[in-house]
């Protein structure tokens, strides 16, 4: 039974997790690849995680990402060493930035959807092994 405020809207209750990071090493010949373009990047790792949820277990350093919260799912995610270079690459915003040395960035696949996380530092990266 969810707690209810008095103006009746849900009002959010922490949860403990106590079990550990759910993700895995998968093969850089999965097709959800493609949707990363995998085949122009220098890849580092290709993971699956069970939810977006274990994303923060896997990359503590990265930002914020509602998106990933609510995954529905399983998402695919190809750490991508130094700069994305697929077609958003082209953006003159993207272009014009600059980028912070020593970062990755990460192609995630979710719920139909790619999102490139760019500039995540590598420091405390738990990413599995084969």
């Amino acid at each position: 039974m969810a707690c209810v405020a008095p103006t009746g809207a849900p009002v959010a209750q922490a949860t403990a997790h106590t079990e550990p990071a759910a993700a895995k090493a998968i093969s850089a010949d999965d097709p959800r690849g493609e949707d990363c373009g995998l085949e122009v990047q220098k890849v580092l790792a290709v993971i699956e995680l069970d939810s977006g949820q274990v994303f923060w277990q896997v990359f503590p350093s990265a930002g914020r990402a509602p998106e990933l919260e609510a995954a529905k799912g399983p998402v695919y995610v190809a750490v991508i060493d130094g700069p994305w270079t697929g077609p958003r690459a082209q953006s003159p915003l993207l272009e014009a930035s600059v980028r912070t040395e020593g970062t990755v960035d990460v192609c995630a696949v979710f719920d139909g959807a790619r999102i490139i996380y760019t500039e995540i530092s590598p420091a405390g990266m738990n990413l599995p092994l084969s």
